[in-house]
C-alpha cells in the first residue's frame, strides 16, 4: 500500500500555479580559432546541434550573462596539409576551469565540414554536456535547484557517475516528484517519471501494480502534449513504451527523436534495434550495430548500451558465444537488472550455472530482493508481448529460474 500512496503523490496536480522555469545549464561558445570561414561553419554546426535541446542555454558573447556560464566550448580548426584540416573541440567546466571532454576529427572535403562536425561531434557533445551537467549538479541540495535542473539530474543519460542500484532509481523518482510540485506542466519531468516508473514496474513486483501502469500512461500523455518538440522528452517516452512492452510505440517515438534531432546517434542506433527485442534480427542489423559501436570512442558512456544491445541481438540470432563476449565487455562499463539478469541467463544457457549465480549474487546489495522469477514470469513476457517468435528466449529465462535454486 505504501507504493500506491507514493504513486498517487506522483500524479500531476494541474490546479497548482506554474512558476517560471529556468534553463538547466548555461553554455558559452568561447571562441573558435582558425581560418574564419571554416571556424564559422564549425561553430554554426555545433550551435545547431545544441539548440535542439531546450535544457541547454547557449550564451552570447555580447551579453553580461556570458561570464555566468557553467560550461564553455572551445574549438580550433587547423591545417593538416593542403587538402585536409583538423577540427578539435574541448568542453570545459567553467567554475573549476577544467577540461572535461575533448574530441578531434580530420576533414578532407571542406564542402562537408559542417555535416561532418554535426554527425561526428554534435551528438556526442550533447551527451557529454548532459552527463557533465548531472555531475555538476550532483550533491547540491535539491531544494535549491530549478525544475529544469532537477530534470537534468534525473533524465536518462548514460554517465560514469550513474549508480546501478534501486536507491539511485528511486532517488530520481523523488527528484521528479519535487520538480512537478514546483511546475506541474514541466513536460520533461513527466517524461522522466514515465520512464522511471515503467522501468521499476519491470524490476520489482511492488511497482508492478495498476496504479503505477496508469501513472506511466498519464505521464506519457502529459509529456507528449506539453513538450512535443523536445528530443529528450520523446527519448524518455520511447524508453517508457519499451519497458511496458509496447515495442511498436517505442519505435515510433524513437523515430520522432530523430525527426527533432537528426544528430541523436543513440536514438538512431536504438531505432534500428528496438524492433528486434524478441525477434531474430537480420545479419545486416547486427553488422550495423557492431559497426556503430566500433565508431565510438573507447570511453564513450553509451557503449554499455550498444554492447548490451549487440549481445541481445546475438542471443536472438543464436550466437551465444558472440553475445557473451559483448556482455562481458558491457559489464565492465555499467550494469542494470536488464543486463546482469540477461548475462546470468546467457551463462546458464551455455552450461555455466555457477557463474550465472555469481552474477546475480554480486547485485544483491544494489538491487535487494531482485528476482529472476519475476524476470521470467513478468518482465520478459511483457517485453515480448508483441512478438510471436520469442519462445526460445523466454525458455532460456525460465531455465535460469529452474537452475539457480538447485545451486548450493
Amino acid at each position: 500500500m505504501a507504493v500506491l500512496a507514493v504513486v498517487f503523490l506522483l500524479l500531476p496536480q494541474p490546479e497548482r500555479q506554474t512558476p517560471a522555469t529556468a534553463t538547466g545549464v548555461r553554455l558559452a561558445l568561447d571562441g573558435f580559432e582558425g581560418e574564419q570561414a571554416s571556424t564559422a561553419q564549425v561553430e554554426a554546426a555545433l550551435r545547431e546541434s545544441l539548440v535542439r535541446n531546450p535544457s541547454i542555454a547557449i550564451l552570447s558573447q555580447t551579453t553580461d550573462d556570458y561570464a555566468e556560464a557553467d560550461f564553455a566550448l572551445r574549438g580550433l580548426v587547423s591545417d593538416l596539409n593542403r587538402f585536409a584540416k583538423r577540427v578539435g573541440i574541448e568542453l570545459l567546466n567553467v567554475p573549476d576551469d577544467r577540461v572535461i571532454w575533448t574530441k578531434s576529427i580530420h576533414v578532407s572535403n571542406m564542402e562537408d565540414i559542417a555535416q561532418r562536425v554535426s554527425d561526428d561531434m554534435g551528438g556526442e557533445l550533447n551527451l557529454r554536456l548532459l552527463g557533465a551537467a548531472r555531475e555538476f549538479l550532483e550533491g547540491r541540495d535539491p531544494e535549491n535547484l530549478t525544475a529544469q535542473q532537477l530534470f537534468l539530474m534525473a533524465t536518462w543519460v548514460p554517465n560514469p557517475t550513474a549508480a546501478n542500484s534501486l536507491e539511485w532509481e528511486e532517488h530520481k523518482v523523488a527528484l521528479m516528484q519535487l520538480a512537478l510540485e514546483r511546475d506541474p506542466d514541466l513536460g520533461t519531468a513527466h517524461s522522466v517519471m514515465a520512464e522511471k516508473l515503467a522501468q521499476l514496474a519491470n524490476f520489482y513486483p511492488r511497482y508492478d501494480v495498476p496504479a503505477v501502469h496508469d501513472a506511466v500512461l498519464n505521464h506519457i500523455d502529459l509529456a507528449t502534449r506539453l513538450e512535443p518538440f523536445h528530443p529528450s522528452v520523446m527519448f524518455n517516452i520511447a524508453q517508457a513504451h519499451w519497458h511496458a512492452g509496447r515495442i511498436r510505440d517505442s519505435h515510433v517515438a524513437m523515430r520522432r527523436v530523430l525527426d527533432l534531432d537528426p544528430g541523436h546517434d543513440l536514438a538512431r542506433f536504438l531505432s534500428d534495434v528496438i524492433p528486434y527485442t524478441c525477434v531474430a534480427p537480420p545479419a545486416s542489423v547486427i553488422e550495423g550495430a557492431v559497426k556503430f559501436d566500433n565508431t565510438l570512442s573507447p570511453n564513450n558512456p553509451i557503449r554499455w548500451i550498444t554492447l548490451n544491445w549487440i549481445a541481445w541481438l546475438k542471443i536472438n540470432g543464436g550466437d551465444d558465444a558472440g553475445a557473451l563476449d559483448a556482455k562481458e565487455q558491457a559489464s565492465l562499463i555499467f550494469d542494470t537488472p536488464y543486463s546482469f539478469v540477461g548475462h546470468a541467463m546467457l551463462l546458464n544457457k551455455m552450461g555455466r550455472p555457477e557463474e550465472a549465480a555469481q552474477v546475480i549474487q554480486r547485485q544483491q546489495l544494489s538491487w535487494p530482493a531482485i528476482s529472476v522469477a519475476h524476470f521470467a514470469d513478468i518482465t520478459m513476457p511483457r517485453l515480448c508481448s508483441e512478438s510471436d517468435e520469442s519462445e526460445q528466449l523466454l525458455r532460456a529465462y525460465n531455465g535460469l529460474v529452474e537452475t539457480l535454486p538447485r545451486l548450493p
